[in-house]
């Protein structure tokens, strides 16, 4: 019955392409649900699971940023990593936010407003 749940329990982002035809569920992305309140560790290609799809338009580094890679700097505790401490497109990009912050501009499912502060939250003053 838990095999179920993990198969058929989607991302509950509403509205998500990630919803779509093409949906992302949990287990793709982590090891186990997130059960007792914990949230649940992220498998470790996980970077490779959005380059699946994102790759066709962004290549393997997905824009400016590289993923699969150890941070060389401190990063937020609320910039996830991981099981090997390394950057994922989930580390900057909350799957489970929204797309579109209150006014309709684009989030890109970042997990702070973006701009140069989003960066400096880890690179400091480049």
């Amino acid at each position: 019955m838990i095999l179920v749940a993990l198969v058929s329990f989607s991302s509950g982002t509403q509205g998500s392409a990630h919803d779509g035809p093409i949906a992302v569920r949990c287990i793709e992305c982590h090891t186990r649900l997130p059960l007792s309140g914990v949230a649940a560790p992220l498998r470790l290609e996980t970077g490779d699971i959005c380059l699946g799809c994102h790759g066709r338009y962004h290549g393997d580094e997905l824009g400016s940023h590289p993923v699969n890679r150890i941070p060389s700097m401190r990063v937020p505790s609320d910039m996830l990593l991981d099981e090997n401490g390394k950057m994922a497109c989930i580390t900057c990009h909350n799957f489970h936010g929204e797309y579109l912050d209150d006014t309709g501009e684009k989030l890109y499912y970042l997990r702070r407003s973006p701009g140069r502060d989003f960066c400096f939250s880890c690179h400091g003053t480049l």
